[in-house]
């Protein structure tokens, strides 16, 4: 090895004899002898290099033999087992077996890594102990050996394996209505949980390992929706899901016009909505198939016969628990009573009128005035007939046409007059000269 030694080479020589050294860190003693049974002491000064050195010494025997011995000291050396080591993200230990004929010492290493042995006189076993690695990146360095005094160093790379941390779920939904979802959380590493709204908790709020976190929202009681962000980090990485809640929902609509005829009937409402609501109305003309209800419904409303002329409206108002009230204006129409003819008229030959078209949504009679004229009813069309008038005046009738079904002794008449010229009259026509073939 490298260190100062003695060593003793035995020989037999035939005559006188002598030894020398070719380098200066080699001691011979004796240096000379005589001739029989002889013992040479070599001694060797320290080798403080990392280089491997040699020499030689010769041994003259007489004057013509020469013996010569090769001499090689060895240099300083530090040599780790391997060149480089990975851990994995926990705690854990490995050996490095440590080679060296010098005392050494560990000069620098990594904060996360201890050696059970900073320093040492030749060979041995230690012992590196990697923290555990709480992020997801990994982490590398070197821990370097050396030597006081001398230009000898060696070094071992290390490096740890960064956490798994799975990518979390994008996004999660809730409805207005209060609830929880479950966020699974994959790591192997230790994780935190926050959120950054009130109306939202999380439980647990930290952890080791996969774990799954409970997400609760409390309601929302408005018709907008909200969102929050909850922030789950492991070690120097964060990851974010977005969490949107919506408002909740109310609307009444229909498919129907909302004015009813005076005959009444049913109108149909659809309700679609997340809330419990309420219903009231005013008018006893109106029944309601339901007043109350949750979630989606569809609502019939019978609407009463309204035998008036005049129309009628109702607000029907429906309430949700949360959201503003809907109204609703119910109208219903009066009777009525149109005719598209509002006077006939006979030449003095009579005859029958053109058709009088009565629209009506009620029940209705005819009455004549005189005797002279007659109406025919088919359906809700009318025609007049007239006798001939003999004489040579003008005479005029009415028909009236007055409506049956009205209620608390209302009543309401449509009256058209009719008017027959007399015998040589005429309506001003001109330039007929005679009736024969006209009439109104």
């Amino acid at each position: 090895d490298n260190s100062a030694n003695t060593s003793t080479v035995s020989f037999v020589s035939e005559a006188a004899w002598n030894a020398i050294s070719s380098e200066s860190w080699i001691d011979l003693s004796p240096i000379n002898g005589s001739a029989g049974q002889n013992d040479l002491t070599i001694s060797v000064a320290p080798n403080n290099t990392i280089y491997e050195r040699s020499g030689i010494i010769t041994i003259r025997i007489g004057v013509t033999n020469m013996i010569q011995i090769k001499v090689t000291q060895a240099g300083c050396y530090l040599m780790p087992s391997v060149s480089s080591l990975m851990f994995e993200a926990d705690v854990e230990s490995q050996t490095l077996d440590i080679s060296s004929n010098i005392t050494w010492r560990v000069v620098s290493k990594p904060q996360w890594i201890s050696v059970s042995t900073l320093e040492h006189s030749g060979s041995t076993t230690v012992t590196l102990t990697a923290s555990g690695n709480n992020n997801t990146e990994s982490r590398s360095g070197q821990i370097v050996f050396s030597a006081d005094g001398l230009s000898l160093s060696s070094s071992v790379d290390v490096t740890q394996k960064g956490r798994e941390f799975g990518n979390l779920t994008g996004s999660i939904q809730f409805a207005a209505k209060a609830g929880s979802e479950i966020l699974h959380v994959k790591t192997d590493g230790q994780w935190t949980a926050s959120v950054d709204k009130s109306w939202l908790s999380i439980s647990p709020v930290q952890g080791k390992g996969d774990s799954d976190i409970t997400v609760s929202a409390q309601e929302n009681t408005g018709d907008e929706p909200r969102s929050a962000v909850i922030s789950v980090s492991v070690g120097e990485t964060t990851q974010t899901v977005v969490l949107t809640q919506q408002g909740h929902y109310f609307t009444v609509s229909s498919s129907e016009s909302s004015s009813i005829p005076s005959t009444g009937g049913i109108y149909h409402l659809t309700i679609k909505t997340d809330e419990e609501w309420t219903a009231k109305k005013s008018a006893s003309w109106l029944t309601l198939s339901a007043d109350s209800g949750t979630g989606d419904i569809d609502v019939s409303i019978a609407v009463a016969d309204n035998a008036s002329m005049t129309m009628r409206s109702d607000t029907l108002i429906f309430t949700p628990v949360h959201l503003q009230p809907v109204k609703i204006v119910v109208q219903q129409a009066a009777r009525y009573l149109r005719v598209d003819n509002n006077q006939i008229s006979f030449f003095a030959k009579g005859g029958i009128s053109n058709a009088i078209n009565v629209e009506t949504d009620g029940t209705y009679i005819v009455k004549t005035s005189d005797a002279w004229f007659a109406v025919d009813k088919s359906g809700n069309i009318l025609t007049v007939s007239a006798e001939e008038n003999l004489s040579a005046e003008t005479r005029a009738g009415t028909i009236t046409i007055s409506l049956t079904d009205l209620a608390d002794d209302e009543t309401y008449s449509v009256i058209i007059p009719v008017v027959q010229v007399g015998q040589g009259e005429d309506f001003g026509v001109n330039p007929f000269p005679t009736d024969e073939d006209w009439n109104f």
